[in-house]
C-alpha cells in the first residue's frame, strides 16, 4: 500500500484507495478506526497519522435542524465559499454551482466536485423544513 514515490496523496485519495484495497475506515468517538487492522503495514499507520484530521472531517456527519444530514467537510467548505464571498446555488443541470467561477482555484473546484451534492443539498436547505 505504498503511494506513489514523489506524489503527495490527499485525504479523499487515501480513502478511495482504501476502500478499493478493503478496508473500511470510521469514526468511534474521537478515533479513526480501520478494519481489517491486521492488514496496515506501518507505512499505512504513517499515513493515516498524518491525514488523521482530514479523514475525520470528511467521516463525520452532521445532521442538521429539520434532519438534513451531512458531511462535516461539505458543511466547512459552504461556509468557507460564503466567507469568501461566492454564492453556492443549487442547479438541477449540474447539482451545484458556484459563482464567480473566475475566482475559483483548481483545488477550489476539486473540492466542489468532490462534494457537489451535498453543497447542492445545503443550498436548498431551509432550516425548519424536514428534509
Amino acid at each position: 500500500m505504498a503511494g506513489h514515490v514523489g506524489q503527495v496523496e490527499s485525504a479523499v485519495d487515501l480513502l478511495d484507495r482504501l476502500r478499493a484495497d478493503g478496508f473500511d475506515l470510521v469514526v468511534a468517538g474521537d478515533r479513526l478506526r480501520i478494519r481489517p487492522a491486521d492488514r496496515v503495514s506501518p507505512e499505512l499507520k504513517d499515513e493515516l497519522r498524518q491525514r488523521r484530521d482530514e479523514l475525520v472531517e470528511m467521516l463525520t456527519y452532521v445532521t442538521l435542524k429539520g434532519g438534513l444530514v451531512a458531511p462535516l467537510a461539505a458543511l466547512r467548505l459552504g461556509w468557507e465559499l460564503e466567507d469568501r464571498g461566492f454564492a453556492v446555488v443549487a442547479d438541477p443541470a449540474v447539482y451545484v454551482r458556484v459563482e464567480p467561477t473566475v475566482r475559483l482555484t483548481a483545488e477550489d473546484r476539486c473540492r466542489i466536485h468532490r462534494w457537489r451534492v451535498h453543497l447542492a443539498a445545503l443550498a436548498e436547505y431551509e432550516p425548519g423544513v424536514p428534509a
